[in-house]
């Protein structure tokens, strides 16, 4: 489900295989825990392979956008399907996070 890579010193991405919701995101949760304390400065959730997130997923995100932010570090996504993108840009996401295609 969840694949970790380290471009640089500088980013690690992280691959979602599949649907974010459910069991999940308490495993989305520890990855992201784990990626809050190392030390890339900037942590990319690569979406490419994820049809759907849902509310807890999207709660989740908010508050790891605001520990990484609290550390000087960031938060972006890429590859999201246009499904997708148009919930984030309907709930207004693309305001507190960079997505990218």
């Amino acid at each position: 489900m969840f694949r970790q890579e380290t471009v640089s010193n500088d980013e690690t991405i992280l691959v979602i295989g599949g649907p974010l919701s459910g069991e999940d995101v308490a495993e989305f949760q520890k990855k992201m825990e784990a990626l809050c304390a190392g030390r890339s400065m900037t942590i990319t959730l690569d979406f490419s392979q994820t049809p759907t997130v849902n509310s807890a997923a999207i709660g989740k995100l908010i508050l790891f956008r605001k520990k990484l932010a609290d550390k000087g570090k960031s938060l972006q996504i890429r590859g999201c399907s246009d499904g997708l993108l148009k919930i984030f840009r309907m709930i207004r996401f693309d305001k507190l996070i960079r997505i990218t295609s």
